[in-house]
């Protein structure tokens, strides 16, 4: 009995001796269901082989497991549903066909009385080509694709497929910190990275081998003496030395005594006005606006906080040296003139030998001379260290306690302690 092709089944027609061929989907019709009077010996003897017509008893509908081999002996000689030009492409258990899609591809030879077929392929009888058997793609997409996202291999597949068993990996998927080339790009967790922290701040990680690690932010190290630095990061400086020469110094806070004492009392004040540099001191940090509105060379600046300097005036080209001072003074950022003259200095050793002062030059937070400034350096360590940085032609000095809220300093009008 003949039946017309199925809805999944396709037929292949002859298009050279060689055995190419093009596959048809074929259009349901209601009348293949309906009963046949003719046998098909019958229908051999009346009627030529029709493209469009199979053998339903070797028409097989079920998909062959995905371990089963795709012929009786288990070898895979075919190129399945890859692109060929000719027969030769695909070997002798193959016929090169031009599929649905309008690209020729490779299609192996079945068993029909074994009909075992890859994926999405059916194993169909052919009259047309001398009772030739093969494994058909289902609706004309050739692509062997085992878990069905549309990448696999093959001429009608998106694109290759790095795992058949996991749609979620594919050559469009994103990259996951799981130890698997989730893209299919021929790398593992490849450009993964994420924020991280420890006691002492914060930094990034990256992904290796499924996992997270290698935080670039510092970690907490044994306190080093004399290094001036909370290597610990738990908010005391040097603490625990033996070293005489080293205090055991805590990290100021904001319970220092900060009263002042005015240097000035109707304003600021201009110390010399001949002076090639100025000094800025505060503990707290913040934003520093400098007009420059008459030449000044140097331009120095200590905090603990980290601070921000702007610069800016119509005598801006004078300048020829930024100095910083500080314990965040790495952290510091200014702008207005070139990076090249601008100095970081980090935690220099103080000039000014004072019991009552840092060994380091680490911030400034009172005008009182002679008092203790809870960690910071004093007023005559402050001066000192910069009176040796820059000579004794200083033209002014500014000092308050509270953070810089960004109001503006000119040059030409001076300095004062508030």
């Amino acid at each position: 009995m003949r039946v017309l092709l199925t809805a999944f089944a396709v037929a292949l027609v002859a298009c050279s001796s060689s055995g190419s061929g093009t596959f048809v989907p074929e259009t349901p019709d209601a009348s293949t269901d309906a009963p046949s009077d003719t046998t098909p010996s019958d229908a051999a003897d009346s009627a030529a082989p029709d493209a469009s017509v199979v053998d339903a008893s070797r028409d097989v509908t079920a998909d062959a497991p995905a371990d089963v081999p795709l012929f009786v002996d288990g070898s895979t000689r075919t190129p399945v549903c890859e692109r060929c030009t000719s027969q030769a492409d695909c070997g002798a258990d193959g016929v090169c066909v031009e599929v649905a899609t309008g690209a020729r591809a490779c299609l192996p030879r079945c068993n029909p009385d074994v009909p075992v077929c890859p994926g999405r392929l059916r194993c169909v009888r052919d009259v047309a080509l001398a009772d030739v058997a093969v494994c058909a793609p289902v609706g004309g997409t050739c692509c062997i694709d085992g878990d069905n996202d549309g990448y696999g291999a093959g001429v009608g597949c998106r694109g290759p497929d790095c795992n058949d068993s996991d749609p979620a990996r594919t050559t469009s998927g994103a990259e996951t910190c799981n130890n698997a080339d989730d893209d299919c790009d021929g790398m593992v967790d490849e450009g993964l990275s994420r924020a991280c922290s420890t006691a002492c701040g914060v930094g990034t990680e990256t992904c290796a081998r499924g996992a997270w690690g290698g935080c670039t932010a510092r970690v907490p190290a044994t306190e080093t003496c004399g290094n001036g630095v909370d290597d610990d990061c738990d908010g005391m400086i040097d603490e625990g030395c033996v070293d005489a020469s080293v205090p055991d110094v805590p990290v100021p806070d904001a319970t220092v005594d900060a009263g002042p004492v005015p240097l000035c009392t109707m304003g600021p004040v201009v110390e010399s006005t001949s002076g090639d540099y100025l000094v800025i001191a505060n503990y707290d940090g913040g934003n520093v606006d400098l007009d420059v509105d008459r030449p000044i060379a140097n331009i120095a600046v200590i905090a603990y906080e980290p601070v921000r300097i702007t610069l800016r005036g119509s005598a801006l080209a004078s300048v020829r040296r930024v100095h910083v001072v500080g314990y965040n003074s790495l952290t510091a950022t200014v702008t207005g003139v070139s990076p090249s003259i601008v100095e970081l200095a980090g935690m220099p050793a103080a000039t000014l030998a004072d019991p009552a002062g840092n060994a380091r030059m680490v911030c400034a937070s009172t005008c009182r001379p002679g008092t203790r400034p809870g960690g910071c350096n004093t007023l005559e360590q402050v001066l000192d260290y910069f009176r040796n940085v820059f000579g004794t032609g200083r033209a002014w000095w500014h000092m308050q306690y509270g953070t810089f809220t960004g109001r503006t300093f000119r040059v030409s009008e001076g300095g004062c302690c508030v």
